[in-house]
């Protein structure tokens, strides 16, 4: 495989991991969206409950709570649903970057191939050299 084509597939996984950083990116902020919605709706029960115990309407709660809980659990499988998407790029993040490092594993094989016969092609161009020295 040419040294070219080896840069060629290291830029691509380069960028499939560029993207898929970001994907992780945007799915962590979806997770973390969830978790301030979770966290607001808690706060609000809990003013509800306040409220609804000082004004003497603990009749409206149940309903209240009813909604919340659902409410809850939509959020709650959202976020469960984020965490699956994260996890799922975290494995295609691993992959990608397995193959990654075997493009530059290879480029630097190249690299030392290259370097290894520009080294012989010296030193016979030095033997030629001496040798012709030494006829001459």
């Amino acid at each position: 495989m040419s040294q070219n084509s080896l840069s060629t597939l290291m830029k691509a996984a380069q960028q499939q991991l560029d993207t898929l950083s970001k994907e992780a990116t945007d799915a962590q902020a979806r997770v973390d969206e969830q978790n301030l919605r979770l966290a607001t709706l808690q706060a609000k029960v809990e003013v509800e409950k306040s409220q609804a115990m000082a004004l003497n309407m603990q009749a409206l709660l149940p309903a209240f709570m009813a909604r919340a809980k659902a409410q809850t659990q939509i959020i709650k499988r959202d976020i469960a649903a984020a965490e699956a998407d994260i996890e799922n790029i975290r494995v295609r993040l691993q992959k990608a970057y397995a193959e990654k490092s075997k493009y530059e594993q290879l480029i630097q094989q190249r690299e030392a191939q290259l370097a290894q016969k520009a080294a012989m092609a010296e030193q016979l161009e030095m033997d030629d050299i001496a040798n012709a020295r030494r006829s001459g």
